[in-house]
């Protein structure tokens, strides 16, 4: 468990420290839905044993680094500073791609175990429709108190 909260948590924030006060707003507005998703998705996946994580006997706890961690520390840095680059399309691509190569290092550390069918594939596929949500949930957060795209992202 201690991997996981030093690798899921505290790593992840030790770097989002530093863009707290650049990316303030761009947290605010993807760091909820973001972490909501993943605690969706993981506990989904737990309870249909599409993968396990150890230790087995804490699973559902064992993701709440990850949750509050690495996912939207790495969503809104990604919101922030590569989103204003490229087509959104690519964006969502690019980021459900990071998000799976971290997840595949745990595969590969047997710090995850992948069942039932599930893989590397479908674990982009999940990430690549939760980031599309995220996406679409922070523009529409956006457009519905009509805050400016400039003022959450940075060129």
């Amino acid at each position: 468990m201690t991997f996981h909260v030093l690798v899921g948590f505290v790593l992840p924030w030790l770097v989002g420290v530093f863009f707290i006060k650049k990316a303030s707003k761009t947290m605010l507005l993807v760091f909820a839905v973001t972490a909501f998703l993943a605690l969706l998705f993981n506990d989904i996946g737990a309870y249909a044993k599409w993968w396990e994580m150890t230790p087995h006997e804490m699973e559902s706890i064992t993701t709440i680094p990850y949750s509050l961690g690495v996912y939207p520390i790495i969503l809104t840095l990604m919101y922030r500073y590569v989103l204003p680059r490229i087509h959104p399309v690519w964006f969502v691509l690019l980021t459900a791609l990071v998000l799976t190569l971290f997840e595949s290092a745990l595969v590969l550390s047997r710090r995850i175990e992948y069942h039932d069918g599930w893989n590397v594939g479908w674990t982009y596929v999940s990430y690549v429709l939760s980031v599309s949500i995220v996406f679409i949930y922070a523009r529409l957060l956006l457009k519905a108190f009509g805050i400016p795209k400039s003022e959450v992202s940075s060129k």
